[in-house]
Order: structure tokens, then C-alpha cells, then sequence
């Protein structure tokens, strides 16, 4: 959860990024070569001990994951 204007420039969660990347392009050139970009929800391994819950990466950018998850994107995270 952020602004629109954070969560374009830091999507962070994959989630995030493949709904993003699912956004069509106005220009036919530029569809023809977009990414997209594939949604696993199997890649978190979460487990009783790597549960997830919300974490704040910046002040109003909350995101969804485990504690191991969240230290590798506050890592990507560009201020």
C-alpha cells in the first residue's frame, strides 16, 4: 500500500510489479515489447515460523510479507 506516485517508482513486492507490468502500452511498438512479468505466489515459502504481516518500507509504503522478505526490499527500496 502507498501513493500512486511511490508505488510506480518503488513497486516493490513481485505482486506489485507483475500488475504493473500487465499495464498495456498506448503505443503498438512499444506493446509488442513489454514484459510481463509472471506472478509465483509459491516463490514466499512462508511457513508457522516466516508468517507474513505488514511492514511500512517508508512512511506510507506498507507492504505484505515475512521479516526476511522485508529486509531484502527495504535493500531495493530507492528514496
Amino acid at each position: 500500500m502507498a501513493d500512486s506516485d511511490e508505488l510506480f517508482k518503488n513497486p516493490l513486492h513481485p505482486y506489485t510489479r507483475a500488475l504493473l507490468s500487465a499495464i498495456p502500452e498506448p503505443d503498438p511498438i512499444n506493446e509488442k515489447k513489454r514484459v510481463k512479468i509472471h506472478y509465483d505466489p509459491e516463490i514466499h515459502h512462508y511457513s508457522e515460523s516466516n508468517n507474513p504481516s505488514y511492514h511500512e518500507v517508508a512512511p506510507g509504503h506498507t507492504i505484505y510479507c515475512s521479516d526476511e522478505e522485508f529486509e531484502q526490499y527495504k535493500k531495493e527500496w530507492k528514496a
